[in-house]
């Protein structure tokens, strides 16, 4: 596999995310008492973004020597795929701020 910039890009992005960041949080839980519940989730988040650097970028780095309008079709193709999860998300924040009103009116 040859190593460009993309590659060293998402191979320190993966080390970043994958390790570092949860190494911090777990520092910062032991020494400074920050919440287990906040370390679990950024942990998880940080996890879940090095899982997805490292599907991805497959994706974009093998156009090389392919077609490019290949490359376009894939590009669009996951860019589709995320604005259809962003859409979703935007639902499920709605559905979540509602739910808080809901419990704000019990009180």
């Amino acid at each position: 596999m040859k190593f460009n910039s993309g590659n060293r890009v998402s191979f320190l992005s993966v080390i970043f995310m994958g390790f570092l960041f949860p190494a911090i949080l777990a520092y910062l839980a032991a020494v400074y008492l920050l919440n287990i519940w906040y370390v679990g989730i950024f942990t998880f988040l940080s996890l879940l973004a090095a899982v997805a650097v490292v599907s991805i970028d497959p994706i974009f780095n093998s156009h090389y020597g392919e077609d490019e309008e290949l490359y376009y079709r894939r590009y669009r193709t996951v860019k589709d795929a995320l604005e259809s999860l962003v859409e979703r998300l935007d639902g499920v924040y709605e559905d979540l701020v509602e739910i808080d009103n809901i419990l704000k009116m019990e009180e």
